[in-house]
């Protein structure tokens, strides 16, 4: 996986996430037996990426330890190791993100998935919680459609200050893990809808924070969550888990793990499809009872499935390389001819 020059000096302050990490199982399934996928990460930083044999879910292993991830979204690091995997010069602006057209943009984005997903759910005065919430353009939008009473989390500082100025709400600045006792006992089934959109592969235990969004929802209400399908990214850009890895990615899922996971959190799906592009998932789930019945799937087929799309994958990008590599010596043997001397 190929950097910009001068990218790995201009992300040396990622060194202290990537000391003493640790080994985990599948949080998933619990399982420890595992296949290496990949060794590098977006940025070129070393960390591994590996397949659960049993559920098929993809992830970080060994992963920094839990304070260092609550450390790089609290710090600022998070929104400055973007900014330089995305191009920039430098990670230290990280104002840009607070642009009136992203906000609106994200804004613009929530008022859609209100008349999507929500607009037979959410009416007046109901209470709807961002888990995530980022800058807060997405709940502002749902509230602006709906009527609705918003609250939220977000780790970042910077991101709680703006929600507070912007629309006049002080969010609860911490992550969802980081969430305490007495914040749960408020929240407790005070929400008919609440959403996760791309948080539960940032966060370190995704069933242990499904189990907070269940306990933060009223009895029957909806939760509304984003991820991206690892499998449709691999098999329409023909890329391996390596060239889609992340640190701030610590999960990779498709669409029969995800289903599995709400299931087995006491969430039954109620609508399941994709955003235009067919990669990112989007999933309406309502809050059931316990005692419904929990569904299984078969993983082995996907675990081939997977494991076949990443050895195919780097067998595509190899050949693009060698091809590459041909068309630049083919020239330079022409522009050395028309140098020489007849």
């Amino acid at each position: 996986m190929a950097y910009f020059k001068g990218q790995k000096r201009r992300l040396s302050f990622m060194e202290k996430y990537m000391t003493g990490l640790r080994p985990v199982d599948c949080p998933v399934c619990g399982s420890g037996k595992s296949t290496v996928l990949g060794a590098r990460s977006r940025g070129g930083l070393s960390i591994n990426s590996v397949l659960c044999a049993n559920c098929s879910l993809v992830y970080l292993n060994p992963k920094p330890l839990p304070e260092k991830y609550h450390e790089f979204y609290a710090s600022g690091d998070y929104r400055r190791f973007l900014n330089i995997v995305k191009g920039a010069k430098t990670g230290d602006d990280i104002n840009n993100f607070f642009t009136e057209k992203k906000f609106i943009d994200r804004k613009e984005y929530g008022a859609q998935i209100a008349r999507k997903y929500f607009s037979n759910i959410l009416v007046k005065d109901d209470l709807y919680f961002d888990f995530g919430c980022d800058s807060g353009g997405i709940m502002a939008g749902v509230r602006d459609e709906t009527g609705c009473r918003i609250m939220g989390n977000e780790p970042s500082r910077l991101c709680a200050d703006f929600i507070r100025e912007r629309l006049g709400v002080r969010i609860l600045c911490c992550g969802m893990e980081g969430m305490c006792d007495s914040d749960k006992e408020i929240y407790k089934g005070k929400a008919k809808a609440a959403s996760l959109i791309g948080v539960l592969e940032h966060v370190n235990d995704p069933i242990a924070c499904l189990n907070i969004a269940y306990g933060v929802l009223s009895d029957g209400g909806f939760l509304y969550v984003e991820s991206l399908d690892i499998l449709k990214r691999m098999e329409r850009n023909k890329e391996s888990v390596e060239d889609a890895a992340t640190i701030d990615h610590q999960y990779y899922f498709h669409e029969d793990v995800y289903k599995y996971m709400l299931r087995s959190c006491n969430f039954e799906v109620k609508r399941f499809d994709y955003d235009e592009k067919g990669k990112i998932m989007r999933v309406l789930a309502q809050k059931v009872g316990p005692e419904s019945p929990k569904n299984r799937f078969e993983a082995a087929e996907i675990v081939d499935r997977i494991s076949r799309l990443n050895s195919e994958a780097a067998r595509y990008q190899a050949g693009i390389f060698r091809r590459a590599g041909k068309k630049a010596a083919q020239a330079a043997r022409k522009v050395l001819k028309w140098k020489s001397p007849s």
